[in-house]
Order: C-alpha cells, then sequence, then structure tokens
C-alpha cells in the first residue's frame, strides 16, 4: 500500500505488529499496516485532533 505523502485524519489502533486505522466516515473501510515487514516507506503520526467544532 503507497500513500505517497498523503496526510490522513484517522484512528489509529496498535494490534500486535501491525495499526488498524479507521476513519469516522462510514464511506471509508478500515485498513492495516503490517509494522514487521521491512519497507523503504515510514510512517509519521504528526499530530493529534484534540477539537473539532460544527455549525448545527
Amino acid at each position: 500500500m503507497f500513500f505517497s505523502n498523503d496526510v490522513f485524519v484517522k484512528r489509529v489502533q496498535r494490534v500486535a505488529n501491525k495499526l488498524i486505522i479507521k476513519s469516522a466516515n462510514p464511506d471509508y473501510e478500515p485498513f492495516e499496516i503490517d509494522l514487521s515487514e521491512e519497507t523503504d516507506e515510514s510512517i509519521a503520526i504528526i499530530g493529534k485532533v484534540v477539537w473539532l467544532g460544527r455549525r448545527i
């Protein structure tokens, strides 16, 4: 799976040697990233969403 320089806001759960990536939007299926596989790509968690405002 290749993501290039894309940025996602997702929920991340670590289970054993993998990350489970989930979206709050039900239109997008969860996906897994196997951390035990050696690749040239790296994963960086660069922030945390702490607040979300919406107009009601």
